[in-house]
């Protein structure tokens, strides 16, 4: 029965191969939305309740290492193991972006769901060796929400391109590009990624965030002794009228340092709002703290 499940899905999937959406189509930005709230806030920063809103309650997730889960068994593993320590673990997964491949799913010439195609690398912090994977993923709309329904992850093997992979999103602030860019917020979604026509900006740009910086950070006692040097990376939303609110630590260094890097933010000038559809709109965005005693 899992074999023939199996290759009806492939051939699923190889019946609609010339039904590829283009990069551009709303559909494509969509299931890379989805597909980024899964597993660039759910997985790499144990946002359980990504998973929570964004997987169906019928899920099949078939594994070629771990088996078959649905989603209680998923949810209580991931709980339990990745995320069990959210402090100390360092797994991450990226979308290949060159990978990736998405086709709608019509019934009556109305849209229903969508296959999405891929290969995502993982990474563990201290680990050398990175690994790989196929996937292929179903979307259903289920009462007007996207949910992953069913998901195949295969073929997984160590990584042996020794050439570098981009993430599908990137900030291209500092060292932040594994964590989130600036995109526009979904009501639906706690936060939502998808790639803004205008994204929110520092006013002055990067020059001018660093002179903001420079003039306004306390630095910590321990920073200036040479104790603590490093950054720390924030998450944090602008809203359509600039300001900034929901600001989160993602990468920590100290208590002190964390909580200075926040306050640096959240007293920050307003942004230059960003823009989706031509109209103001709230964005996720990050930034990176640098401690360093220099500014000393």
């Amino acid at each position: 029965m899992k074999k023939q499940l199996f290759t009806l899905f492939l051939f699923l999937i190889n019946s609609i191969a010339f039904a590829q959406v283009d990069k551009n189509a709303d559909l494509y930005k969509i299931i890379l939305t989805k597909d980024s709230l899964l597993f660039d806030v759910g997985f790499n920063t144990c946002n359980i309740q990504q998973f929570e809103n964004l997987l169906s309650d019928s899920l099949k997730l078939y594994h070629d290492k771990d088996g078959i889960s649905n989603k209680t068994k998923f949810l209580y593993d991931l709980k339990n193991g990745l995320c069990k320590n959210p402090e100390t673990r360092q797994v991450r997964r990226f979308l290949v972006k060159e990978s990736t491949q998405i086709f709608p799913l019509y019934k009556n010439g109305i849209l229903y769901g969508a296959i999405h195609n891929g290969v995502h690398i993982f990474s563990e912090k201290g680990e050398s060796q990175k690994g790989i994977a196929k996937f292929t993923n179903m979307w259903l709309l289920e009462n007007g929400n996207w949910k992953l329904t069913t998901s195949f992850s295969f073929d997984h093997q160590a990584y042996q391109n020794k050439r570098v992979e981009k993430p599908v999103f990137v900030n291209e602030i500092e060292e932040i590009k594994q964590t989130l860019e600036s995109y526009p917020v979904n009501p639906q979604d706690s936060i939502s990624f998808i790639n803004p026509e205008k994204a929110p900006e520092f006013k002055g740009g990067n020059e001018g965030y660093q002179a903001y910086i420079k003039q306004n950070i306390k630095v910590p006692e321990e920073v200036v002794i040479g104790k603590v040097k490093g950054k720390v990376v924030l998450s944090f939303i602008v809203e359509k009228n600039g300001s900034v609110s929901n600001v989160k630590v993602l990468r920590k260094l100290s208590k002190a340092c964390d909580e200075e890097a926040v306050r640096l933010i959240k007293n920050c000038p307003k942004f230059i709002p960003g823009e989706i559809y031509g109209k103001p709109a709230k964005f996720a965005y990050s930034f990176a703290v640098v401690f360093d005693n220099i500014y000393e």
